[in-house]
């Protein structure tokens, strides 16, 4: 069956999207360290390839791009070419802990259980940013519920059903003025403990001496009264 959307929470994406702002102190930490690695701007495509492939490409064209300056550069002592090797390397390490630390990061929610994902952010003209496209991932992703089968589908109309079932019922109550005690609690709680049994195979019938009970509430409080 096709998907049936049901819900969307458009204040939710409000919401998530202020997390960026948690994410960007790390975001720029690694477009620095990265930019200090010579191998060109940072970019969209830069970041892309961190969040979703990791940092594996970049650190063979690190290698790359070093080795072929030492070259040039005519290095052939090995100790003074080790040396430069290794203070270099300390650049690729400083970008990777801070790649690393920008994955582990999760934003603070609270109680909130939907939060940004890392890998719908985008950069442009040195701006992290959310874009149209980015915000309608998020509330594809976050924001909306379907109902995916045909199990689904049944239970939700039964739900339906029992809602505007109460909704009926709840409107007879309130126009015969009846009020329940206490101790039977509100909403379905208390319609089920003052008008129903729970049978025995968990199923429920109707007390049918509350029903008369229910019809004359009003008519008995004024007698009593």
């Amino acid at each position: 069956m096709k998907r049936i959307l049901i819900h969307e929470n458009k204040n939710l994406l409000i919401e998530i999207c202020k997390d960026l702002n948690q994410y960007l102190p790390h975001l720029e930490q690694v477009k620095k360290t990265y930019e200090k690695l010579q191998l060109g701007n940072f970019n969209d495509d830069i970041l892309k390839q961190i969040v979703r492939s990791g940092t594996g490409q970049i650190e063979k064209l690190f290698n790359e791009s070093l080795n072929d300056q030492v070259e040039k550069a005519g290095i052939s002592n090995t100790i003074l070419k080790s040396n430069i090797l290794k203070d270099s390397e300390q650049l690729y390490f400083s970008f990777l802990e801070k790649t690393r630390e920008l994955k582990r990061f999760t934003p603070e929610t609270f109680s909130r259980k939907n939060y940004l994902k890392l890998n719908v952010i985008s950069f442009q003209n040195g701006i992290f940013y959310l874009s149209d496209e980015n915000k309608e991932q998020i509330i594809e992703n976050e924001c909306r519920i379907y109902i995916e089968n045909e199990k689904e589908k049944e239970l939700f109309d039964n739900l339906q059903n029992f809602i505007e079932a109460y909704n009926k019922v709840s409107d007879n109550l309130k126009e015969l003025e009846f009020k329940f005690r206490y101790e039977q609690g509100k909403g379905v709680t208390a319609i089920a403990n003052g008008f129903l049994w729970l049978e025995l195979d968990n199923t429920y019938s109707i007390r049918l001496e509350t029903l008369k009970f229910a019809t004359n509430y009003k008519e008995m409080s004024l007698k009593f009264n």
